[in-house]
């Protein structure tokens, strides 16, 4: 679908898919034409910036705009084009604040990610500065060429890029590759051309820095060839010198555009779509391996036209998707022990061709494709490996927006509550996740007396509880299996069991932690204290460490709702006035809400009144017809104690 305006008594058609019935030929059009019904005419005027179809349009100020739309690739663009019919011409509104983009390069210096260039669907040459403690980014002098699929790396604060690419047909095929070695400093916002790359012109290539040197290769040249030659560069000197080859394995041969690299010590790791390489710089000689199947598999036969990997705290992490292929994770390497190993959390995206940059503060992913919904990406986020737990006190909610959660939310989802500084309280992991979310943190000083009671707390006999003064409230609808993990410092746990202890005279440790959960509709208020009598359920759950704290995990599929929090239990000694509540909790009404009938484990007297205390309906039996009353909230009394029910 192209599209099509009216202007000044004329008509303007153009763009739209132009692949023919067998799906062959160009993908999108950028002809634009014009007709004169006066004259019954058609001219063609001038090509449209990008060629779209699906895109939005509409005419204002006697000038056309044509927003959005699909290109190759299936690709989805936020270009705003806009079309002057009087001087004929095109210009795209949006290049100077940035927008969406694919295969970036940048680097971190000193505070600060420089990042540009790229391609969404035109190759950019804009160039930018993030300020990581305003939050701002600021714009700096462009790179000197459109060039996409550029190596960058960061030598003693400024930016070294490499290589590039930029498909256009209508340039002599030798412009479209680089070998030209750029360096940008931030503190004068300059750029300086430094000696050639001597292996000729490619992108997608690798680099690296190494006691001060830039060491590069690899890519795909100007033949469309894997290279396998490595180079080092002495920014002293301004000389490239030849370095030792990644190996070439004959018929198994490798892609060499490169899964991923990074540097630890004085060791480079390469991965590419099956095979491992690591390189020694003091003895220039190179190792290779396989990598384990399940990522082996996630790679084999993709393409890659960036960085896939970084090294942080002494471990690498390989981003590639899960063996399902709908969501991205993090595979973690570990030099000392050899072994890789899944990252805690998977991705909260699925991206191809986006831009990795490392820093102090985390790990920031940026730009891309979307794979769910194939578009182009502006969006960038910060992972925090390992991050701390928080002791801060208060009420947090998901991240995900200003409410308290999500709402009618589906796709991917790996979602966090966290403090103001990053730190974590809980999160959430599930694929496929369709349905409503909300999750908040409820977090009290610790320092103060635990919340103890003794009552019915998931078991049909009394028990004495001190409960944890951290939980969470969650409202939500899943309709697949959903992860959800609560992160606690081993101080916070061990300082409850101690209380618990000395006060029972137990021994209980960690590992005697239960869950419990209570629905808000059955509960009084959030103190435990005033809810003893509410049923309450025991959840499932596993604790393994998290650093040196604890993580504790729930799995579920089933819909939730209520708060849950971290408890200590024993059996409790029974009073005549406790085992009357027992049994009234025993024979409570169910279901609850309910649309026709309530029901009671035991024969009752009952008296059901409305929300005003108004008698509406009293009988005896094992169940109470209630299909004739109006929807809204009741109170059912049984030997003269009430409980409060819905009717749906």
């Amino acid at each position: 679908m192209g599209v099509g305006v009216g202007i000044n008594g004329k008509g303007y058609v153009g763009m739209g898919d132009t692949k023919n019935l067998n799906n062959q030929g160009p993908p999108t059009s950028n002809l634009l034409f014009e007709y004169n019904p006066l004259t019954n005419t058609w001219a063609q005027k001038s090509n449209a910036t990008t060629g779209v179809e699906l895109g939005a349009v509409a005419v204002l100020n006697d000038e056309m705009y044509v927003f959005g739309g699909t290109v190759e690739d299936n690709r989805r663009i936020d270009n705003m084009q806009k079309y002057d019919p009087k001087a004929d011409k095109w210009h795209t509104l949006n290049n100077e604040t940035g927008g969406n983009r694919m295969d970036a390069a940048g680097f971190y210096a000193d505070g600060k990610i420089y990042v540009g260039g790229g391609t969404d669907s035109e190759y950019l040459n804009d160039f930018y500065e993030y300020n990581l403690s305003t939050n701002q980014w600021t714009q700096k002098k462009n790179f000197g060429s459109y060039h996409a699929q550029r190596a960058a790396v960061e030598i003693d604060g400024k930016g070294y890029f490499v290589g590039g690419y930029y498909k256009n047909s209508t340039f002599n095929w030798n412009a479209q590759f680089l070998d030209s070695l750029l360096v940008y400093d931030p503190s004068s916002d300059t750029w300086e051309g430094k000696r050639a790359f001597p292996g000729g012109r490619r992108y997608n290539m690798m680099a690296v820095k190494h006691k001060g040197k830039l060491y590069a290769g690899m890519g795909i040249d100007l033949d469309g060839y894997f290279r396998t030659d490595f180079y080092e560069y002495d920014p002293n000197t301004n000389k490239w010198t030849v370095k030792a080859s990644v190996p070439d394995l004959g018929v198994a041969k490798p892609r060499y555009n490169n899964a991923g690299y990074y540097v630890i010590g004085d060791t480079l790791y390469l991965y590419t779509d099956r095979y491992e390489f690591k390189y020694e710089f003091e003895n220039n000689s190179w190792q290779v391996g396989e990598l384990p199947n399940d990522i082996k598999s996630a790679l084999y036969n993709k393409t890659f036209t960036t960085n896939n990997a970084f090294a942080y705290n002494g471990k690498g992490y390989l981003k590639h998707v899960d063996p399902s292929g709908k969501i991205d994770v993090l595979s973690e390497y570990d030099p000392t022990l050899g072994t890789w190993s899944p990252y805690k959390n998977n991705l909260p995206f699925q991206s191809m061709f986006s831009t990795i940059i490392p820093t102090p503060e985390g790990v920031f992913f940026g730009f891309g494709i979307d794979e769910e919904y194939r578009m182009i990406s502006n969006q960038w986020r910060k992972l925090s490996i390992n991050a701390g737990l928080s002791t801060k006190i208060g009420e947090y909610n998901l991240e995900k927006n200003s409410g308290c959660g999500i709402d009618n939310f589906y796709g991917k989802i790996v979602a966090t509550v966290s403090d103001e500084d990053g730190k974590l309280f809980a999160s959430l992991t599930r694929n496929d996740f369709y349905g409503n979310l909300c999750i908040k943190t409820i977090s009290k000083d610790t320092s103060l007396p635990y919340q103890e009671s003794t009552g019915l707390y998931g078991k049909d006999y009394l028990e004495d509880v001190m409960v944890l003064h951290k939980g969470l409230v969650v409202s939500a609808n899943f309709d697949k299996r959903v992860l959800l993990k609560m992160y606690y410092t081993t101080n916070e746990l061990n300082n409850l069991v101690q209380k618990f202890n000395t006060k029972y005279g137990t021994s209980k440790t960690i590992d005697s932690l239960d869950i419990l959960m209570y629905n808000a509709l059955d509960a009084i208020d959030n103190n435990i204290k005033n809810n003893k009598y509410t049923t309450y359920k025991e959840l499932g759950f596993s604790v393994s460490s998290y650093g040196s704290d604890k993580l504790v995990t729930i799995e579920t599929s089933d819909n939730m709702k209520g708060e849950m929090y971290l408890v200590l239990k024993k059996p409790a000694v029974k009073t005549d006035v406790e085992e009357n509540f027992v049994d009234f909790v025993k024979i409570k009404p169910y279901p609850n809400p309910t649309k026709e009938t309530l029901y009671f484990s035991k024969y009752v007297q009952y008296q059901i009144t409305d929300a005003y205390g108004k008698p509406i309906k009293q009988g005896e039996g094992t169940e109470a017809n209630v299909s004739e009353l109006a929807v809204g909230l009741y109170f059912i009394s049984i030997n003269g104690r009430s409980n409060k029910f819905i009717k749906e």
